[in-house]
């Protein structure tokens, strides 16, 4: 996830007001208090970001990997907050405390986190490639002017080809 966060952001929505924030940032945001939060994260400026996707995760410790779910919060400035779970529920409570500390650091209160009806995991372990690919389909969908009311659901057979799909553009950055 981290690796493709880094590519959404220097290269394929390079040039818009997104922020998309790593698996180890948003987890540490998620479990430090505000005022820790406060010195490390100024510097990228969640405030003026029109849109920042951040990755949920379910893992309750900054001293080891873990979690069994990954899931997707975006805020969209002047929309809110979304959640998209690609099974539904299970990340709920970690979605609200990441925005808990994400509204520390946009200035505002707690608001309320709307979930988005997405398509579901048929296994155990494809959570992180729906993370990714509801993460690219919005930040598009937010890129060509539209609004989270109005998202476009994935098409089932672009998640069946997800991992496939990402091991081809991971080859294609080391190509570069």
């Amino acid at each position: 996830i981290g690796f493709y966060y880094e590519l959404c952001q220097h290269d394929l929505f390079a040039g818009h007001n997104f922020a998309f924030i790593g698996p180890e940032v948003a987890q540490l945001m998620r479990l430090s208090t505000r005022e820790e939060l406060a010195s490390c994260l100024s510097s990228l400026d969640l405030a003026s970001r029109a849109a920042v996707f951040l990755p949920v995760n379910n893992s309750s410790s900054l001293e080891r990997p873990g979690g069994s779910h990954w899931s997707l919060l975006v805020h969209v400035r002047g929309e809110g907050a979304f959640h998209l779970d690609s099974s539904a529920g299970t990340n709920g409570a970690e979605a609200k405390q990441l925005l808990s500390s994400l509204c520390g650091l946009l200035g505002g209160e707690v608001r309320h986190v709307t979930s988005v009806s997405v398509e579901q995991q048929r296994n155990g372990y494809d959570c992180g490639v729906h993370c990714i690919l509801h993460t690219e389909n919005m930040a598009r969908h937010l890129a060509a002017g539209g609004k989270v009311t109005d998202f476009p659901a994935l098409e089932p057979d672009k998640i069946a080809s997800g991992r496939i799909d990402l091991a081809a553009v991971i080859r294609g950055v080391g190509r570069k």
